[in-house]
């Protein structure tokens, strides 16, 4: 079977692949067949490979998670031809049928086994810089209503037929300069705000999404953290606040509360296990914390790290 992938960043497509060699990682670390420069993919993001004929999709545990068809990947799931795979701001299509397609023409570039391309962050940057952050139309209505507002203004600046009657100040050209660079600044902070806005749903989106993981995934709750982290980053600039302000805080609160709560039973299962010289299932219950907690650098992970190599 012939598997034929095309790449997307955003909504423009990038690359069209054929995988070869039976499998293909995807992440940012070079020992990936498709690197990715982005710090939002993970080193090793997912992987897609064939199994007696058949193509899957399987999550590497990245942190960002990875979506078939609009669904969280929790485990390895047989591909179907145009099925779509999604993760942080790219997408890929598997072609499994390439008869009747474009491709049966078309030279692609072969991915996998011990062939490696990458997707740099040139690439990336030209990718999104094609996509417009509004429309044509969205654009022109705002640049008809900025022109009729400084029209507006200009009129009322004008002095009146009593402008030479002694207690009115002569009108500046710096007065005016100032306030256009006041508004301009206004108007582009407005547009800033609601790029912020719908960038911190999204986010929030995501981490409600991943909540729902915490059953089968152990990182579930770490990540969705990190998402409403982001979304209360983004939004936090905005004045005054919108309603989702008030709807994150209390989300945070409450993750960071279970969380916690889980690491604290682990540790002291840990600990119970290392009293009793039961190695063993130590290893475990720190095996278990490092997966909530899959950040190196963190002193939950990083103790966790160190009680196992006492044990071993």
């Amino acid at each position: 079977m012939s598997i034929r992938i095309v790449f997307y960043v955003g909504e423009k497509k990038e690359r069209e692949l054929e995988l070869t060699g039976g499998k293909m990682v995807i992440g940012r670390g070079t020992d990936c067949n498709l690197i990715i420069n982005d710090p939002m993919v993970s080193s090793r993001h997912l992987t897609i490979f064939e199994q007696e004929g058949k193509p899957y999709v399987q999550d590497e545990n990245s942190v960002n998670g990875t979506f078939l068809n609009g669904e969280p990947l929790s485990s390895a799931v047989l591909l179907g031809n145009k099925s779509e795979i999604s993760f942080c701001n790219y997408k890929i299509v598997v072609y499994t049928d390439t008869a009747g397609t474009d491709f049966a023409r078309n030279k692609v570039e072969e991915v996998g086994g011990n062939k490696t391309m990458m997707v740099s962050r040139e690439d990336l940057n030209a990718a999104r810089g094609g996509k417009l952050p509004f429309t044509k139309r969205q654009i022109l209505i705002g640049s008809v209503a900025i022109g009729l507002v400084l029209i507006l203004l200009i009129l009322a600046l004008l002095p009146s037929g009593n402008a030479g009657k002694k207690g009115q100040a002569p009108l500046r050209a710096g007065m005016l300069n100032t306030y256009f660079l006041k508004l301009e600044q206004q108007v582009r902070n407005k547009i800033d705000d609601k790029k912020n806005l719908a960038q911190g749903q999204s986010y929030y989106n995501l981490g409600t999404e991943k909540l729902k993981m915490a059953k089968v995934n152990y990182d579930a709750a770490f990540t969705a953290l990190l998402y409403f982290y982001r979304a209360k980053g983004s939004i936090m600039g905005i004045e005054p606040k919108p309603a989702l302000w008030d709807e994150l805080n209390p989300k945070i609160a409450q993750t960071e509360q279970q969380l916690k709560k889980k690491l604290k039973q682990l540790f002291q299962q840990a600990w119970m296990a290392e009293s009793e010289n039961d190695n063993e299932s130590a290893i475990q219950f720190y095996q278990t914390i490092e997966a909530m907690v899959p950040d190196e650098s963190s002193m939950i992970y990083r103790t966790a790290a160190f009680r196992m190599a006492k044990l071993k």
